[in-house]
């Protein structure tokens, strides 16, 4: 494949000196056209196949000559940038890093070049804090890895300082001031950005204001301190209507295959007829593991009076630990999914944002509550239990009077 990818580049190459002329320099138009004829010859179904490595491989073997290409200096720099870029999109993080890092580094790097490339780069360190096999990634301080590099523009420091604050959030209890500190900076340095860029970072500092205590109050009024920005109306759709609009309605539908080593598919509307407890979670994530015990309490608690199912937001790569999760916390209930982790379908139709979540449905298949995780795990299970005493209870008097 990459022998085949250097017979591509020496013709192009080719081809360029023989449109310039056999001058030794290309324009960023030129690189363009490098770019179309080595994609060219890669198949489109190839291209578009999630995970699929030829493109950035071809790349890399572009990068690797691209002083033999007759590009200029600032060509050739943002040739090595597109190779990095390829690898992050493949979420290759490792040879991401090296491409992006060499770009860095190339005399032809200019201000425009600098500043894609410190986006690429933290988007980097970002897959790997949120990569599921390594869930304690040792990443120092983002700040002082971009100084390295020299300086960057506002965009660039924010998302660094965005990343900086996920590294110093901590568990449900702790402090998070630093954390708090850091999301503060980076929205004032996206003041003058589309609102866009302020939207993550304003819900990962609610997320850290959730652990640290604030209560649904608190954090209502700190929004209400930012109601000029647009990003915060994009964000309250985000956090509360999406959930809010399902009370009352008829729940989505649930259909997915089991994930416990059963056979066959677990369906909501078999279930109907009782109330039914939807935990949504994730082998990988701790905040789940915090709150899995107490889901397995609820089960035993009312027995055959309810439903509980687990819907997984697990991958391909994370499926395998289910088994031992499964095992740790003694769990029997239903767990399904569809393997896809967050790129599935499950998660959007029953608007979840965030893990864990639970949403309750009654026993005529309405939501009766969402937004049922509460500030520590021991409330969250009195919550969820209190609500479902009264969906049971009314469950039996509908039975009743029929």
């Amino acid at each position: 494949m990459l022998i085949r990818a250097r017979v591509l580049i020496t013709m192009v190459m080719g081809a360029l000196l023989w449109f310039a002329g056999g001058a030794p320099s290309a324009s960023a138009a030129e690189l363009d056209h490098i770019l179309r004829e080595l994609m060219h010859d890669i198949p489109e179904d190839e291209r578009q196949e999630p995970g699929n490595t030829r493109w950035p491989e071809t790349l890399s073997e572009a990068a690797q000559v691209a002083d033999e290409l007759g590009l200029d200096a600032s060509a050739q720099a943002d040739l090595l940038l597109h190779a990095g870029e390829a690898w992050l999109a493949v979420r290759q993080v490792e040879s991401a890093q090296q491409w992006i890092t060499a770009a860095l580094s190339h005399a032809g790097m200019n201000e425009a070049l600098r500043q894609r490339a410190g986006l690429a780069l933290v988007a980097v360190w970002q897959l790997r804090l949120d990569d599921p096999d390594e869930p304690d990634p040792q990443l120092d301080d983002p700040l002082q890895r971009l100084q390295r590099h020299g300086d960057f523009g506002p965009l660039v420091h924010a998302r660094a300082l965005s990343l900086a604050g996920q590294l110093a959030m901590g568990q449900v209890g702790d402090d998070h001031t630093q954390a708090l500190a850091y999301f503060d900076q980076s929205l004032e340095l996206l003041a003058q950005e589309h609102p866009d860029h302020r939207v993550p970072v304003l819900s990962l500092r609610i997320t850290a204001m959730e652990r640290s205590g604030a209560q649904p109050g608190d954090i209502e009024a700190y929004l209400e301190t930012l109601n000029d920005d647009p990003a915060v109306a994009i964000v309250r759709e985000i956090l509360y209507t999406g959930a809010q609009e399902m009370v009352g309605s008829p729940a989505p539908p649930l259909r997915a295959a089991r994930q416990d080593n059963a056979a066959g598919e677990w369906d909501i509307q078999e279930h109907v007829g009782q109330p039914i407890l939807v935990y949504f979670s994730a082998s990988w994530s701790q905040a789940a593991r915090e709150i899995t015990p107490q889901i397995v309490r609820i089960s035993d608690q009312f027995f055959d009076q309810i439903t509980v199912v687990e819907v997984t937001l697990d991958n391909q790569d994370t499926l395998r630990n289910l088994a031992d999760y499964r095992a740790v916390y003694g769990i029997t209930h239903p767990v399904i999914g569809e393997g896809l982790g967050w790129d599935g379908t499950l998660d959007s139709q029953w608007h979840i944002t965030a893990i864990p979540s639970v949403v309750v449905v009654d026993a005529a298949g309405r939501v009766a509550a969402t937004q049922l995780i509460a500030d520590t795990p021991e409330a969250t299970r009195a919550q969820i239990s209190q609500l479902l005493e009264r969906l049971v209870q009314e469950a039996r008097d509908h039975a009743d009077e029929e």
